[in-house]
């Protein structure tokens, strides 16, 4: 029995050991590239099927580029910015709390539904709504962090280019 045990445990050790081995799986690892595996650095990935670069991070500053989804960019740093603008509501937006029910009376057809009315008199409402968004810097210009994936090597951000490039 404990023989039996011994082989066992001997059988799947090699079959784990010659699995793993298995892979063709090639790593293209420049040893002259120290930016691909430096861990202080972060790459971006494009991942909107284009990117535009912009001159400043702001939406109205100039278009000085573009990229397509799975370009690879270092990211030479970043800032958040703080953006306000007003949303409109629409009536099928508001709470249930604002909205009040007017009960059918008496003299209407009782196959009517209850009419619902918002306490204001527009069907609309407004209100200040606060955004931080994070724009990346590169050589190329500024970037919106929703067009972008950032990585911390450059190897992790090339394996993921590939899956945006198909």
């Amino acid at each position: 029995m404990k023989k039996s045990a011994e082989v066992f445990v001997l059988l799947f050790a090699l079959i784990s050991t010659f699995a793993g081995c298995s892979g063709n799986k090639k790593i293209n690892l420049n040893p002259h590239d120290e930016e691909a595996i430096t861990p202080d650095l972060q790459w971006a990935v494009v991942k909107v099927p284009y990117a535009v670069f912009r001159a400043d991070c702001d939406y109205e500053s100039e278009i000085i580029r573009h990229a397509r989804s799975g370009d690879i960019f270092l990211v030479r740093g970043s800032k958040t910015v703080l953006y306000v603008f007003e949303d409109t509501l629409l009536e099928s937006d508001i709470d249930k709390e604002e909205r009040e029910i007017i009960e059918e009376s008496e003299n209407v057809n009782k196959n009517k539904k209850p009419v619902r009315k918002d306490k204001k008199s527009s069907s609309h409402k407004k209100r200040k709504v606060e955004q931080n968004i994070v724009w990346y810097k590169f050589d190329e210009g500024w970037l919106e962090s929703s067009q972008v994936e950032v990585f911390d090597t450059k190897l992790k951000a090339e394996f993921s280019s590939e899956s945006y490039k198909k």
